[in-house]
């Protein structure tokens, strides 16, 4: 996921190889065994102050961070391929 104005780019971006947890979720039959999560998602988070159109003042970094306990929603029905 990516977001962008006329001074800033942030960008999010979660993964992970683990199947998840089958956990209840809202439907209209009541709570439903029926979405995957995990709490061990990959996620990365970078944000850029965005240089003038000058070819020398490229995105500058403010700060690029990652963790390996993300929450990610994996799967869940009625949906079994991989989320994108």
């Amino acid at each position: 996921m990516s977001a962008q104005n006329s001074n800033y780019r942030v960008e999010l971006t979660g993964t992970t190889n683990l199947p998840g947890t089958l956990l209840r979720a809202p439907t209209e039959q009541g709570l439903q065994f029926c979405c995957r999560d995990t709490m061990q998602g990959h996620l990365t988070l970078e944000l850029q102050k965005i240089g003038s159109n000058h070819p020398d003042q490229a995105h500058q970094t403010i700060i690029k961070a990652t963790s390996n306990l993300c929450g990610l929603e994996v799967g869940g029905s009625p949906w079994h391929e991989t989320y994108s």
